[in-house]
């Protein structure tokens, strides 16, 4: 009876600590790494014990210092009048109107020379009251051009600048509405939330124990965080948290990376973050 009731102790016990051993806890901050960038960098660990075969990361301090618009979503590219030329657009972090109003300037700039004008409004005057609240932009054009088209089914698959600005990722040609030709986008601008969730990547996780190629240590959601400010995120030991690992022998140098939905690198302009990182035997 007395090994029965140790038994049932001991299996209570074990189920608290989620069947895990913890071996090796790391504080990694990226000011410290060995090579790289502080958003996509090397990190020294040292000699692993051969028996971890899982990590996770209990918290997280990152700082919201990459720009809405990057070197990822900076341009595209439009047909006027058959002739063909890129809008560049000017990297930074914007709210509505600024963002708006500095696609106007970038694009007219690239009309120097053609008698055309472009004027954006953030709501659709060709539709009802309901299309205005939803936030569906317009681009007016005023001049002699008989059609511009917006060439967004041309820009790279992990490009989002077509969502930015309302749009899916295909061609849009203007049309005749209530004052003059314009480009009516379906769909709301998008500027909340580009950005919000980013990814934690390891070069030696596996998600299926050494057979799958996905390297997210963390997903990290940014949501309501405002450009410039830190956010601090502390995740419990679960058994949804943790990931596993290739060989743990193999790893002494791996890479940190940050990630956007779209698989781009975040790049945080030079300023540092960290992570608490655990590596131990899952049972």
């Amino acid at each position: 009876m007395s090994f029965i009731f140790f038994v049932f102790i001991y299996n209570i016990y074990m189920s608290s600590f989620d069947n895990k051993y913890d071996l090796v806890t790391y504080y990694i901050d990226s000011c410290k790494r060995t090579s790289g960038t502080s958003w996509d960098f090397y990190y020294n660990i040292g000699n692993l014990p051969d028996s971890c075969n899982a990590c996770m990361v209990s918290n997280v301090q990152l700082p919201k210092w990459y720009y809405l618009i990057n070197e990822y979503n900076n341009k595209f590219n439009v047909e006027y009048d058959s002739t063909f030329f890129t809008v560049n657009l000017v990297k930074g972090e914007y709210n509505d109107d600024q963002f708006f109003a500095m696609v106007r300037t970038q694009f007219n700039a690239e009309l120097t020379g053609y008698s055309n004008d472009v004027d954006i409004f953030k709501n659709n005057s060709e539709f009802d009251e309901a299309d205005v609240l939803r936030r569906k932009p317009e681009y007016n054009f005023s001049g002699s051009a008989s059609s511009t088209i917006f060439k967004f089914s041309e820009l790279p698959e992990n490009w989002n600048i077509n969502y930015l600005m309302g749009f899916d990722r295909k061609d849009y040609e203007s049309v005749t509405g209530l004052s003059g030709q314009s480009i009516y986008a379906p769909n709301i601008y998008n500027l909340c939330h580009i950005n919000d969730k980013l990814y934690l990547n390891a070069s030696f996780v596996s998600e299926n124990g050494g057979t799958d190629s996905t390297t997210v240590l963390r997903d990290i959601y940014m949501h309501n965080i405002s450009f410039g400010n830190c956010a601090i995120f502390k995740y419990d030991f679960t058994r949804d948290n943790y990931k596993k690992i290739n060989n743990a022998t193999t790893i002494k140098t791996p890479r940190f990376f940050l990630t956007d939905e779209y698989d781009n690198v975040v790049d945080l302009n030079g300023v540092n973050f960290s992570f608490t990182l655990h590596f131990f035997k899952k049972l």
